[in-house]
């Protein structure tokens, strides 16, 4: 068996979850108002925030911009790295089968014995995957849908990875690309869908 998995849709895709999104924006946000960024309170409270923070007010202050999961829709064509000699493989873009790590004990810092993990990896290390979601966003008049898409890409930009792999080299984000849907408003306060693009 496998001791570590990829999150999968329900119809088994690999997907980024839209919650993971969410926790990275909030917290490059957070950090761009402690560097005092122009606006950044603002994208913050698209969020929500707790109804006492701040003024004093314990009306609910409900999160506005959704994400949702984020699913894996194709394979770009992988970097290619130097072959240790010529009689290395070349390993495929999908499916190379487990990656194999050693368990460190949290408490000590030492190989725990015969604690040899199997994780999957359905994508080979430098392939480019394509993952897409959709994002609305209950808007006030005064917010200007580009300007949160800008936000949202460079807050993105700012976490730089995703996921639990990404200290060992895994989940680093190349481009992000988000665009109106062009499906019709279902109300003046929501805005048109977008559809984001991780690689």
């Amino acid at each position: 068996g496998l001791d570590a998995v990829v999150a999968r849709g329900p119809d088994e895709t690999p997907i980024v979850p839209g919650t993971l999104v969410t926790g990275h924006l909030a917290h490059a946000w957070k950090d761009w108002q402690k560097l005092g960024v122009s606006g950044a309170a603002g994208f913050s409270a698209l969020l929500g925030e707790r109804s006492d923070e701040g003024s004093g007010s314990y009306d609910p202050r409900r999160k506005r911009l959704l994400i949702g999961d984020l699913e894996a829709t194709e394979t770009l064509e992988e970097e290619k790295a130097e072959p240790l000699d010529d009689e290395t493989p070349e390993t495929p873009a999908n499916n190379p089968g487990p990656a194999q790590r050693i368990r460190v004990s949290e408490e000590t810092g030492a190989v725990e014995k015969g604690a040899l993990m199997m994780i999957e990896q359905p994508w080979a290390p430098r392939a480019k995957v394509v993952f897409r979601g959709k994002v609305r966003c209950f808007t006030a008049d005064s917010e200007k849908p580009d300007d949160i898409s800008q936000a949202i890409k460079a807050g993105l930009y700012w976490a730089n990875q995703l996921g639990a792999e990404r200290g060992v080299g895994f989940g680093g984000i190349v481009e992000i690309e988000i665009k109106p849907e062009g499906s019709p408003k279902y109300s003046p306060s929501i805005s048109d869908p977008l559809t984001l693009r991780l690689v």
